[in-house]
């Protein structure tokens, strides 16, 4: 159905409830094959919700390696895409295994995302990049007892 839409000229960017495009919806529920075809017809992969959330930092706060991988593989996410707190993606996966230690209900599964963290890295984020309180991806893991 999603080829059939795009070969009808559907408009990829349309962001239904609060911003959230397509390529969003198939990072928060890790539908990795129509998010390919999403990216061969050229969505926009560094679209943000009305609270500055992208595909990428979903993926990273859920755990989910196979988007992350699949999007940086792109090499056109931009990496300091910041949302409304100023958290890049690398501080939303160190963030993401922070709510899992402290047990907090976000509504969603959160898993500890440090296979996340180390590919950002590998792709070259900086784990230095502060957020809107002044705190560094490596700050949150401290501060949280992240050992991993």
């Amino acid at each position: 159905m999603t080829k059939y839409l795009i070969e009808k000229k559907v408009n990829l960017e349309y962001g239904h409830n609060f911003n959230r495009t397509a390529i969003y919806w198939c990072s928060f529920y890790r539908e990795i094959e129509i998010m390919k075809v999403l990216i061969e017809a050229g969505a926009n992969i560094n679209s943000k919700t009305l609270t500055g959330k992208t595909a990428l930092s979903r993926a990273c706060d859920r755990g989910y390696t196979d988007i992350v991988e699949c999007l940086l593989k792109t090499n056109k996410i931009d990496l300091y895409v910041v949302d409304k707190q100023g958290m890049t993606a690398l501080h939303k996966a160190v963030w993401g295994s922070v709510r899992d230690r402290l047990k907090e209900d976000t509504m969603v599964d959160s898993n500890d995302a440090p296979e996340c963290a180390q590919l950002l890295l590998e792709y070259g984020a900086d784990p230095n990049f502060k957020d809107s309180s002044g705190d560094s991806p490596l700050n949150l893991a401290c501060i949280t007892f992240g050992i991993n």
